[in-house]
């Protein structure tokens, strides 16, 4: 049985610690589905295999900045997420 970390625990947690990688079994959809209950703003996929959220800039360069900043932090954090920059024009 693994161990729901939500909330501000989650924040404690960092992907150098080797919490996440390949070879990280998956949670149960139960513990899944309590852990995105307590992420304020963030939802779960369609295909319920990642968490989601939508951010929207005041403009083309402050989404960039806030894209930049945050793949900073991902690479500090040895973790890679997706990001997608849609509907800038």
């Amino acid at each position: 049985m693994s161990t729901v970390v939500s909330g501000p625990g989650l924040v404690r947690l960092s992907c150098k610690d080797n919490i996440c990688s390949k070879d990280t079994p998956r949670m149960p959809a139960a513990e899944v589905d309590s852990m995105v209950k307590s992420l304020e703003l963030w939802q779960l996929s369609d295909d319920r295999q990642r968490i989601v959220r939508t951010f929207t800039g005041k403009n083309f360069k402050a989404a960039m900045d806030f894209l930049n900043n945050a793949a900073a932090i991902a690479e500090e954090e040895g973790h890679h997420p997706d990001m997608h920059l849609t509907n800038y024009r």
